[in-house]
């Protein structure tokens, strides 16, 4: 099983195990790989809806829980490379908002292999876009084009 790194959408699923499906693939992952990993852009959007709707018991799990998961950073090369690809898909028409481009540039920065657990993948195959790592910048970050 490769490793991936979650989304928003998807770890929330993961949190609130409504979804059965969900839950099972997350256990399964979580065994196979030992832990869960996200973005701390993920954190930023858990935490800013715990703390719209003034949950402070729940942020309070979720930074306890977060603590046993590894967390990746979104730095200088993620923030260059995410640009690309928000600016990319706005410039065709298909914009996707803002966290989506910013999680998997540090996806396919930090490790090419990982896949982006998003909705950012849909989003790029329903539109007339191709990413690959030279339309987006990806041999300025070693990786061949």
């Amino acid at each position: 099983m490769n490793k991936a790194l979650l989304d928003t959408d998807i770890y929330s699923k993961i949190l609130k195990a409504a979804n059965p499906t969900v839950t099972q693939n997350a256990t399964t992952y979580r065994r196979a790989q030992g832990i869960l990993t996200l973005s701390t852009i993920t954190v930023m959007e858990v935490v800013r809806g715990f703390q719209r709707s003034q949950a402070s018991r729940r942020l309070q799990t979720f930074l306890a829980a977060i603590a046993q998961e590894e967390v990746i950073p979104f730095d200088q090369p993620a923030a260059e490379l995410a640009g690309r690809i928000a600016g990319e898909l706005e410039r065709i028409g298909q914009p996707i908002g803002t966290a989506d481009p910013m999680i998997a540039a540090i996806a396919l920065i930090k490790v090419w292999s990982w896949s982006p657990a998003t909705r950012l993948i849909s989003s790029v195959s329903s539109s007339s876009a191709t990413l690959s790592p030279s339309s987006i910048g990806g041999n300025a970050f070693g990786h061949p084009g």
